[in-house]
């Protein structure tokens, strides 16, 4: 076999250069081509490989071969004839393919070379970014003044009845409410932006207000209005109202009433006693 790989060798030498042009003869035709040559080569300088496959089984020599041993040699004349033609016709192919053909499936490798081996490339998967997390806002001391005294609550949460307070709140908007029972209250919106602000919380002065019947005068049926509006029945029992003038008025079920503008100071409680006019 390595006599028959030399010579393949010599026979793939003669061969045209790659770029140069080719005859458009088939495989077959070329294979057929060089069997012919080389069986026009005198016996002696052939391997018996190639004397095997080059001539006909008739034309080679026999000899000294009993009927059992030309059977056995005739059997592995052809054996060495098919591997000839295959190996021929393999390479031939490979050769006229170009550089860039692959042997056909089931077909041998020419000259014993293995096809390189082609790698397909994964993509590397992209990292998912991590959410983004939101900062948390920074936790400062503020005061609170409430003039005057009153019940705060800060975003729904109380904190009882304040004059001067320190809460500790975070930065950005927060809602205040402060309101004085059985007067008025009221509701606004801060805005923190660090430490050490003070907000006051501001809601009118008020004083008393006690309205009572005089002496032997009736209570049933009587209503006391202030500027218009319904207090209650008589009599009025400190009664919260902004300092400053207002009109007082009682009205009794017989149509009778008192009427009279009266002053109420801040801080400070007022009493009037009133009866029919």
């Amino acid at each position: 076999m390595r006599e028959f790989a030399s010579e393949l060798k010599e026979v793939l030498a003669s061969l045209p250069p790659r770029g140069a042009s080719r005859r458009p003869e088939t495989t077959t035709a070329m294979v057929r081509e060089e069997l012919a040559r080389l069986a026009a080569q005198p016996a002696d300088g052939l391997t018996a490989a190639t004397e095997l496959a080059a001539r006909r089984l008739d034309q080679v020599p026999t000899s000294g071969l009993t009927p059992k041993s030309r059977s056995h040699r005739k059997r592995a004349a052809a054996i060495a004839a098919a591997f000839v033609v295959v190996a021929l016709a393999v390479t031939t192919w490979w050769y006229m393919s170009g550089p860039g053909a692959s042997a056909p499936t089931g077909g041998l490798a020419a000259a014993g070379q293995k096809a390189p081996l082609t790698t397909q490339s994964v993509p590397t998967p992209l990292a998912t970014p991590a959410p983004a997390v939101a900062p948390t806002p920074a936790t400062v001391e503020v005061e609170f003044f409430a003039d005057p005294p009153a019940e705060v609550e800060v975003d729904g949460q109380a904190l009882g009845r304040v004059q001067s307070t320190r809460v500790p709140l975070t930065v950005g908007k927060h809602s205040i409410r402060h309101r004085i029972p059985g007067y008025r209250e009221a509701t606004r919106e801060v805005e923190v932006t660090g430490a050490g602000q003070t907000f006051t919380l501001h809601l009118p002065p008020f004083g008393l207000l006690t309205v009572l019947n005089d002496f032997g005068v009736t209570v049933q049926g009587a209503q006391v209005y202030l500027d218009g509006s319904l207090v209650g029945p008589l009599p009025v029992r400190d009664r919260k109202v902004e300092a400053g003038t207002h009109e007082l008025r009682v009205v009794w079920p017989d149509g009778s009433e008192f009427r009279e503008e009266t002053e109420v100071t801040a801080a400070s409680q007022q009493t009037r006693v009133v009866r029919p006019q």
